[in-house]
């Protein structure tokens, strides 16, 4: 089964140093449209651009977190300063770090996406009221990441830099097209899916659990074209303070393998 990414990860990280960018998703009836035009959907919720930015940073993000050890020592051969579709994972040079994380962002937006249809469309759960909890977490969540950017606009201040406004705080460390609101809706989509999913799984055992995954329809989930190739256009360099001890919360997150070879390239 997929699982998720945690905002505590994403407020531990950045308390830890970490420079990260990220994206979300809206119905298609209420959600926000963050600027953007729609670059991902299914049969009732679309994803813009802004939106797929965070999801294609933090799925980056949350790797780059777990393999930093293995790069240092050399085990994963991989340079965050160069550019992703001219680094490969396999010694046939085949499959790039461009592919492999495009077909992970892929992976978990898709998820993200039938969780949601199928929690819309579930007849014995109640979707007014995950949405209503997943909308406090969110808020909730975005608090913590107010404080966060207000404990480092004055650390900036007291060394001598200039007050960091918290959508600028927002842009600088999830993405440049990235909103407040177009996070919000990425956390209210993550929530649900990631509710739906424990819902799902309390109900079932692990075996007919892959089996329910493997029979969801495919709720027209379709990608533009392309839009990764801008998303990834350049290289990410992610900062850290040498710290690495983060704190992962309950929800889940979409994970390829630590060390990628050839059995790898299946999502």
């Amino acid at each position: 089964m997929k699982k998720f990414i945690s905002i505590l990860l994403i407020i531990t990280m950045l308390v830890l140093g970490v420079l990260l960018n990220f994206a979300g998703c809206a119905d298609k009836d209420k959600g926000v449209k963050s600027g953007s035009k729609i670059v991902a959907s299914s049969d009732n919720f679309e994803i813009s651009y802004s939106m797929m930015e965070y999801f294609a940073n933090s799925y980056y993000q949350n790797w780059y977190s777990n393999n930093y050890y293995y790069i240092l020592l050399g085990y994963v051969n991989f340079n965050p300063n160069d550019p992703l579709d001219e680094q490969y994972i396999d010694s046939s040079k085949t499959f790039t770090y461009y592919d492999y994380f495009v077909d992970g962002t892929k992976t978990t937006v898709e998820t993200y996406l039938k969780y949601c249809e199928a929690a819309k469309a579930d007849a014995t759960v109640d979707f007014t009221q995950l949405e209503n909890d997943a909308n406090a977490y969110a808020e909730e969540s975005i608090a913590q990441l107010r404080e966060a950017a207000e404990e480092y606009s004055d650390a900036s201040y007291q060394d001598g830099g200039t007050k960091v406004s918290f959508t600028d705080y927002i842009k600088t460390n999830f993405g440049e097209s990235v909103t407040v609101d177009a996070l919000k809706q990425a956390l209210v989509i993550e929530h649900i899916a990631s509710s739906y999913y424990e819902i799902v799984h309390q109900r079932t055992n692990e075996e007919d659990l892959n089996a329910w995954f493997e029979a969801l329809p495919s709720y027209n989930v379709q990608f533009e074209d392309d839009v990764f190739r801008n998303i990834f256009n350049n290289s990410f360099q992610p900062q850290f303070t040498g710290n690495n001890d983060l704190v992962v919360g309950d929800d889940f997150v979409v994970v390829l393998p630590v060390n990628p070879d050839n059995s790898g390239h299946n999502h």
